[in-house]
């Protein structure tokens, strides 16, 4: 999930003359909530309940929203007739930048106020019969842990008017809310709501003369690749359009943010295009992390009204990352715009852009996304010939790595020499790759955890799936050129083993000889055929001063090439494209 805060700052505001304490920031967050079912004829229900808090602005536009796991009402005892429900919901929440964002970073009353929730907000999915549901009192507590391990509760309670049991229903079909501040009318039901969208658009633009505008205005994210002179978009992510004319957005001195919750599957197609534009012609992990960084931002404005043309100020996109485990990362993006009202304007009845690295492209008229056309005709000739090659050469050439996953199984036979052994275990880790015949590494795959080597022989099994064979399989076809079958399929089988101690005592030099290593790789391919590769590395004597590996960082082994010397060679970290000859 990618949650995007693009945010256009003045350059007319002159510094706040006390700084706003962000008293909440980098805090953690427990969410309390106690609900009873009021003591009225039929007021329980079989819905599934799901319960949502949050904050609403003066302009009732939502801050940031809590939402709840949801109960199912026909489990139990849930929400039946004069019943209690509680529950506690543990998790680092992003809604203090929110809150920043809303108090302009300098208002610390609406800071304080944006953490005691406003809003409760109720979804039923009905279940079975009397979906409907008369709730009492709702007891609402947020715990915030500061990063110095300081606890402050706010408490809120909200409440229905549970001794009248003709009014303020929750519908057992759909969404309905109360206000912590705003008095309701006496209805059957309580206030419908209409789901819970992050919608807050505010107004920012330069201190210039005809600085704003009534147009419309799309501001949108993207990243072209660093290729020199050959720039292409790898992805795009258009923010909601802001109308000028609509208020007081967009008008001469005024501030706004812009709020896009990313759809998983938007940023799903984001991340396979980072992934494809880092693993060409090899791989590189800075471009890949790079890529997350938008470089370019895009404003498209449609004209409306007398007054189109738009001076923005700086920019500064803030992108929240939230993986699969929870952890969020943050990154803010800057983009500046010279201050001189002469230049650097958006033209209403077209495109223009910043870029994120070269000062010397600001604000740019451009006549589509794709910032050099002729760089795209460029790319796509390279994609046309790459893809003749491949017509050409079909009978001869076939990828058919790509897509599919990999099985390998490891044996390891030691010396019967003797050695200082460890008795820390697990210590030590392993890695594969290809070793081209200019002695650079082409690629690698880790077994990604530490093995016990305190055996004379054992055997391991590991798999790596597609993406990890993808990495592989691409810097094989750059290396074959899309000719060399033979190559190719040399190029996936491994003819490199790294292995690596990870723990070992600081005052002992300790040794270990291994006197072989045979490795066995079955590809699973896309059209779920197989294919068996195996390669095997053993010394041809048994002289136990000679290649021995040492527990101090890497060491490696070339299949079929016998290593001279007491140790074996070492190296450092793991890098594709360094040399091990």
């Amino acid at each position: 999930m990618l949650i995007i805060v693009y945010s256009v700052l003045l350059l007319w505001l002159s510094t706040a003359s006390c700084e706003m304490i962000r008293t909440y920031r980098g805090a953690r967050l427990t969410v309390s909530v106690s609900l009873f079912t009021a003591d009225c004829s039929k007021a329980g229900t079989n819905s599934g309940v799901t319960v949502s808090v949050g904050f609403l602005d003066w302009n009732n536009k939502l801050v940031y929203t809590i939402t709840t796991p949801t109960i199912n009402g026909k489990s139990g005892n849930n929400f039946e007739r004069n019943t209690f429900y509680h529950f506690a919901k543990e998790k680092y929440i992003r809604i203090e930048k929110e809150c920043t964002y809303l108090a302009d970073n300098e208002n610390q009353t609406i800071y304080e106020d944006c953490f005691h929730v406003n809003l409760l907000y109720f979804h039923l999915d009905s279940h079975g019969f009397g979906p409907d549901w008369k709730p009492a009192t709702a007891y609402v507590k947020l715990f915030h842990t500061l990063k110095n391990g300081t606890m402050i509760a706010h408490a809120t309670d909200f409440k229905p008017r549970h001794l009248n049991c003709d009014v303020d229903w929750v519908t057992g079909s759909g969404d309905t809310y109360l206000c912590r501040d705003e008095p309701w009318n006496w209805n059957v039901y309580l206030n419908a709501g209409k789901g819970l969208k992050q919608d807050t658009i505010k107004g920012t633009t330069t201190n210039c003369d005809y600085a704003g505008t009534d147009s419309t205005v799309t501001a949108s994210l993207n990243y072209i690749n660093a290729v020199p002179n050959e720039d292409y978009l790898i992805y795009t992510i258009s923010t909601p359009a802001m109308i000028g004319h609509y208020g007081e957005n967009l008008e001469r001195g005024t501030r706004f943010v812009t709020k896009y919750d990313v759809p998983d599957d938007l940023f799903a197609k984001i991340e396979d295009a980072c992934y494809d534009n880092a693993i060409w012609p090899i791989w590189s992990q800075s471009q890949y992390e790079d890529c997350f960084h938008p470089n370019l931002l895009y404003f498209q404005l449609i004209k409306h009204g007398s007054t189109a043309d738009w001076k923005p100020g700086n920019s500064t996109a803030y992108l929240v990352y939230s993986r699969k485990n929870g952890d969020m990362t943050e990154i803010k993006v800057d983009f500046k715009a010279r201050p001189n009202c002469d230049i650097d304007w958006v033209h209403g009845r077209g495109d223009s852009y910043l870029c994120r690295d070269e000062p010397s492209r600001r604000l740019k008229p451009g006549s589509s996304i794709k910032v050099h056309p002729n760089a795209v005709m460029r790319l796509l000739i390279v994609l046309a010939l790459l893809f003749a090659a491949d017509v050409e050469s079909s009978s001869d050439f076939t990828g058919h790595f790509r897509g599919a996953e990999l099985t390998t199984t490891l044996r390891v036979r030691q010396s019967q020499c003797y050695f200082i052994k460890q008795v820390v275990r697990p210590n030590t880790t392993f890695s594969f790759g290809y070793v081209d015949s200019e002695d650079r590494l082409r690629y690698h795959i880790s077994t990604g955890k530490e093995l016990n080597m305190d055996v004379n022989t054992f055997e391991m099994k590991f798999k790596a799936d597609h993406k990890e064979v993808d990495i592989a399989e691409r810097n094989c076809v750059a290396l074959a050129q899309f000719t060399d079958q033979a190559l190719y399929e040399d190029c996936m089988k491994f003819n490199t083993v790294f292995i690596e101690f990870t723990k070992f005592w600081k005052l002992l030099i300790i040794y270990e000889k291994v006197d072989a290593i045979e490795i066995e790789q079955e590809y699973t391919l896309s059209d779920g055929s197989t294919r068996t590769f195996s390669n095997h590395w053993n010394v041809t004597e048994t002289d136990c001063a000679r290649n021995q590996l040492t527990a101090r960082g890497v060491a490696y082994i070339r299949f079929g090439k016998e290593h001279i010397g007491k140790f074996m060679p070492r190296t450092g970290a793991i890098v594709n494209e360094n040399h091990y000859p």
